[in-house]
């Protein structure tokens, strides 16, 4: 049984403890960065695009996400873990640029791609921390719960820490312009139309935000392309499945 538990799949050769942390470290980063700017985006649809328009694209993102589930296990077979996880980044970073222009023709073709990508990207996120850690096991004749818990413990600070980022992204913006605000009350006297100025300040403010959370994106695209190496044969999910290293996202 123990023989069973500590075979990998597939077999890396890498016998050092670097190549895995380094993978490990540079999927997590890609997902705390592009999930830093989804989260902040998804909190503030409503307010970037209009009510109607941000609930009903949020609704239509959700209906493919779960759609997609049943396909994600095909994707990843067919195109290997890696390039499934970049096709998703990719997928999120159009996402976040449909809320430059936030419409009905932006939003709704977006949030069907990034529905449709979300599936895949959380099988293929965990099937490639699971071979990363059943290899590691191997290495270190270890047993692979072990090592799975590690792993799943390190990738989880990255993803729950993208929450903390991305608000707190948020509200130094919004800060800041609220200082800006605040600042030109006390030094003008001079009669303007306030109404129309906040419309273009909240404009000004979202097209910054837009602007750096597409910039996380194609930082996490980057750091996925370059830095997470692929893995030496693509992973059947019922291997997975078969050594009990299913990974609960």
């Amino acid at each position: 049984m123990e023989e069973k538990e500590n075979k990998p799949f597939p077999s890396i050769s890498r016998t050092g403890s670097f190549y895995y942390y380094k993978n490990l470290i540079a999927l997590g980063t890609t997902i705390h960065l592009i999930f830093s700017s989804f989260g902040s985006i998804q909190n503030l649809q409503t307010s970037i695009s209009g009510e109607t328009v941000g609930l009903v694209s949020l609704t239509v993102l959700y209906i493919f996400f779960v759609l997609s589930t049943m396909i994600s296990n095909v994707l990843v077979k067919s195109i290997g873990t890696k390039n499934t996880l970049v096709l998703s980044c990719f997928c999120h970073s159009i996402y976040v640029a449909c809320n430059f222009y936030p419409s009905y023709f932006t939003l709704l073709p977006g949030s069907v791609l990034l529905g449709l990508a979300s599936g895949p990207l959380w099988t293929a996120t965990t099937v490639y921390i699971a071979t990363l850690a059943s290899n590691l096991a191997v290495h270190r004749n270890v047993p692979m719960s072990n090592i799975v818990s590690y792993f799943n413990g390190i990738f989880y600070v990255f993803f729950f820490a993208s929450f903390v980022s991305g608000n707190a992204i948020s509200s130094i913006v919004y800060f800041a312009f609220k200082t800006d605000r605040d600042v030109d009350r006390n030094l003008t006297d001079v009669c303007v139309d306030t109404n129309s100025d906040s419309i273009n300040e909240a404009d000004t403010e979202e097209f910054v935000l837009i602007c750096i959370y597409q910039f996380q994106d194609v930082v996490g695209c980057c750091v996925m392309i370059f830095l997470v190496d692929k893995l030496p044969e693509k992973v059947l999910l019922g291997d997975i499945c078969s050594h009990g290293m299913v990974v609960l996202i």
